[in-house]
């Protein structure tokens, strides 16, 4: 049985329905993190969660409680919003202690608590301080500790890490983790940060127009997105919608933005509908100009716009500009236009030095680096 389980949630606001039938559970200790475009409910779930909003219908169960039948006070929930919410006529120490506070605990067991969290955050100097004294990391410690003083029976982190610079993220990040972990504690993390999702969590939820697309981990999703829409979510690139697609002979021609590519379907992907297409730039051949030899049917000329060096992987980036191709109702384009491009990203080992910013290419599709996403 989940540790927690919301079953049927529905929430509209304005009479516009932010969730409708909306179901998650997750296990005990478990890290889950919901990523999804703007708008989509992230933060309205940790909301109702909570105990800020009210749903229309539907239940949560943690153990043996109906949290919904239950007052904020008595939910056991930890929340840290997007603002962190500090208390800023507080020290740091009252505002790790509130929560003891609250449940009664005396002095003395509340001293003892918060120099103990306080040193987990690394704030054992600076309890006397004002939130105003603080830096952001500090700040966001100091947010994460007072949510987790009265050890909570779930944590909800509604994207912690967005007003700290990028140098703190992936540091604060796996404090979070680490703290987490200690405490064996459920927690429901959100994020715009792609990499934070897949860097911390056990299982990531992609959630798009009030409605989970995939639940997997961050190994599943990443590498098997379920759709183009959960693909795009998480940022995969070289991603295309699919304007149109015909059959020619035991091929298929599939027009995207940059121009008609042939596709080999195999007899499982055949009957479906597809909305886009995926480009693996693991197995794109890059061609100079000058090789007048034709490797495959999809070949694009590009110009190489940027370079991106990864030396850890010893590996290398391209970014190749591919313009829109035209098509017979098409109006005239200007070519000076940005909007013009497409882009087409291409991993190279680091030594393919040759191919330099501004470059004339030609890009070499093979069938195996296509995949179609309904």
């Amino acid at each position: 049985m989940a540790y927690f389980e919301i079953h049927n949630l529905s929430f509209r606001y304005n009479n516009v329905w932010i969730f409708k039938a909306l179901s998650l559970q997750g296990e005990k200790g478990e890290l889950l993190t919901i990523v999804g475009p703007s708008g989509c409910g992230k933060t309205t779930l940790l909301k109702i969660l909570v105990g800020i909003l009210a749903p229309e219908e539907g239940r949560c169960q943690i153990g043996e409680d109906a949290l919904f039948n239950l007052p904020i006070e008595k939910r056991r929930i930890g929340y840290v919003p997007q603002n962190q919410a500090l208390f800023p006529h507080l020290s740091v120490f009252d505002n790790i202690a509130f929560g003891l506070k609250a449940q009664n605990k005396d002095d003395q067991e509340i001293k003892q608590q918060v120099q103990e969290l306080a040193r987990l955050g690394g704030l054992n100097s600076l309890l006397k301080r004002k939130p105003h004294e603080l830096s952001g990391g500090q700040q966001q410690r100091t947010a994460l500790l007072r949510a987790l003083a009265p050890a909570p029976r779930l944590l909800l982190l509604d994207e912690p890490l967005s007003n700290v610079d990028s140098q703190l993220r992936e540091q604060l990040a796996l404090y979070i983790r680490r703290l987490q972990q200690l405490y064996s504690i459920t927690t429901i993390f959100v994020t715009h940060d792609l990499n934070e999702a897949k860097m911390i969590s056990d299982k990531i939820v992609v959630l798009s127009g009030g409605q989970i697309l995939q639940i997997g981990t961050p190994m599943d999703v990443s590498m098997n997105p379920s759709t183009s829409d959960v693909a795009s979510t998480i940022g995969i690139k070289n991603l295309f919608p699919i304007l149109s697609m015909d059959k020619n002979m035991d091929l298929y021609i599939v027009q995207i933005p940059i121009g008609n590519i042939q596709v080999k379907l195999n007899k499982n992907q055949l009957g479906k509908t597809y909305k886009g297409v995926y480009i693996d730039p693991t197995q794109l051949k890059l061609i100079e100009m000058s090789n007048k030899e034709k490797f495959h049917p999809n070949i694009f000329t590009g110009k190489v716009i940027a370079s991106i060096p990864h030396p850890m992987e010893s590996r290398l980036t391209l970014i190749v500009d591919i313009g829109k191709q035209a098509t017979s109702n098409s109006a005239i384009v200007d070519q000076s236009d940005p909007n013009w491009y497409h882009s087409l990203r291409i991993l190279l080992p680091l030594s393919e030095k040759r191919f330099k910013i501004g470059m004339q290419v030609m890009v070499d599709i093979p069938y195996e680096s296509i995949r179609l996403y309904t």
